[in-house]
C-alpha cells in the first residue's frame, strides 16, 4: 500500500481486535482504490479543454486548487477545497501554500522549494492545517499546466487522517501481538527450566532419608519451583 498498491488485502480469519482491524483497513484501502480511480479519470478529463476543465474541476468531490509554481500562490480552488479547509475562495486567493502548513513545517517546505521546481509533477503525502486550526494528513497529486497565462499546476488533495490513524493503530497491534508472542516463548523455556529443576529435586529427595537436613531446604526448592 506504501508503494501504491491499494488492491492488496489483509487475509484473517481471526475474530479478534486484529481481526476487525484488519476488515476496517480493508474497507479503507478498497474505498482509497475507488477514490483513486475516480481521481485518475477526473484527471484526463482535465485534459480535454478549459471548459471541460473548469466544469470538472469546481465539482470534484476531492479538494482541488491551481497554484503558480513560481510564486506558490493560489491561483483558483474549488468548492470542496473551501468546504475542507474552511477558507473562503477569497482567502484562499489572497494565500499561498505555506499558508496551509503548520508553521513548524513551513522552513522545511520552503527550503525544498527550489529544489522541487523544475518538476512539480508528483505525489506524497503532506501536513495541512485548516482554517480552524486542525492538522491533517494529506495524500495530493500534483501535476504540471498552463493556467491563465501562468506556469502553474493542478493539485488533487486527499485528507488520509483518517487511514493513517489506522495504519498507526495496526502497526500497534501487530508490535504487541509480538510482544505478546516473545512473552509466550520466555514462559515456554523458562517453564521447561523449572520442569528440570523439579524433576531433580524429585529424584534427589526420593533418595533422603526422612530425617536428613538436606531434605529441608530441597522441599524449599520443590516448593519454590512448583
Amino acid at each position: 500500500i506504501t508503494a501504491g498498491n491499494y488492491l492488496r488485502q489483509v487475509h484473517t480469519d481471526r475474530r479478534d481486535e486484529i481481526g476487525r482491524l484488519s476488515e476496517t483497513f480493508n474497507r479503507m484501502s478498497r474505498q482509497v482504490s475507488n477514490d483513486i480511480v475516480g481521481r485518475q479519470l477526473a484527471e484526463a478529463a482535465l485534459s480535454n479543454r478549459e471548459e471541460s476543465f473548469r466544469a470538472l474541476f469546481a465539482s470534484n468531490p476531492l479538494p482541488m486548487w491551481v497554484y503558480d509554481v513560481t510564486t506558490l500562490r493560489f491561483l483558483e480552488v474549488n468548492d470542496a477545497a473551501v468546504h475542507h479547509y474552511g477558507y473562503s475562495k477569497d482567502e484562499f486567493l489572497a494565500m499561498g501554500l505555506a499558508d496551509i502548513r503548520p508553521p513548524e513545517d513551513v522552513p522545511q517546505f520552503l527550503s525544498t522549494v527550489d529544489a522541487r521546481r523544475e518538476s512539480h509533477a508528483q505525489t506524497g503525502v503532506s501536513r495541512h492545517v485548516r482554517k480552524a486550526g486542525q492538522v491533517i494528513d494529506v495524500e495530493i497529486s500534483a501535476h504540471l499546466l498552463a493556467f491563465d497565462g501562468h506556469e502553474a499546476a493542478l493539485v488533487v488533495a486527499q485528507d488520509i487522517t483518517h487511514r493513517t490513524s489506522l495504519e498507526a493503530q495496526l502497526h500497534q497491534a501487530q508490535k504487541m501481538e509480538a510482544v505478546g508472542q516473545l512473552a509466550g516463548g520466555i514462559a515456554h523455556d523458562f517453564n521447561n527450566l523449572l520442569s528440570v529443576i523439579l524433576g531433580f529435586t524429585s529424584l534427589v529427595l526420593e533418595t533422603l532419608e526422612a530425617n536428613d537436613p538436606a531434605r529441608r531446604d530441597l522441599e524449599e526448592v520443590r516448593k519454590a519451583g512448583e
